[in-house]
């Protein structure tokens, strides 16, 4: 296979013209994300710059060119193995975990309660009053006393 492409999903080798992996069927076009780079490392969640480097060095000294000569499979591999090592190195990290929000002020909460009990007691309200029947449904209702053969 002439240069194939990695499809960072499944980690399988594509010939250069497909567009969607044979495997998984993942859009080739697509960028790997941080989290295919730390899967392709075997790194955890909270992974540091030392593990990176050994898991790099690891996965660098099985598809190295030197190691795999005129394998095009390897080459291709260690081209995605440095590129995945110099995109996590540049982040230096996991990204942390967003800040939970903020809390809601007493009072804004003692209102949201207020407001919920003004709702309910309207709906309430509403449910038990009786509707009103429409002017088609009293003129229907006169007919049928006038007519009573109908349907």
């Amino acid at each position: 296979m002439l240069n194939p492409t990695i499809c960072p999903k499944c980690l399988q080798p594509n010939e250069p013209a497909r567009t969607l992996c044979w495997k998984c069927l993942r859009s080739l076009a697509e960028a790997p994300t941080e989290s295919d780079y730390t899967r392709l490392f075997g790194l955890s969640r909270s992974w540091n710059s030392t593990e990176l480097k050994a898991a790099y060095h690891q996965l660098a000294r099985r598809y190295h060119p030197d190691v795999n000569p005129g394998n095009r499979e390897a080459d291709a591999f260690f081209k995605y193995v440095n590129k995945g090592y110099e995109a996590l190195a540049k982040q230096g990290g996991p990204t942390p975990a967003p800040p939970p929000p903020p809390k809601q002020d007493e009072g804004i909460a003692e209102l949201n309660d207020k407001l919920r009990a003004v709702v309910h007691s309207y709906l309430e309200e509403r449910k038990n009053t009786p509707v009103k029947p429409t002017r088609f449904q009293t003129l229907t209702k006169s007919l049928r006393r006038l007519w009573p053969f109908g349907p």
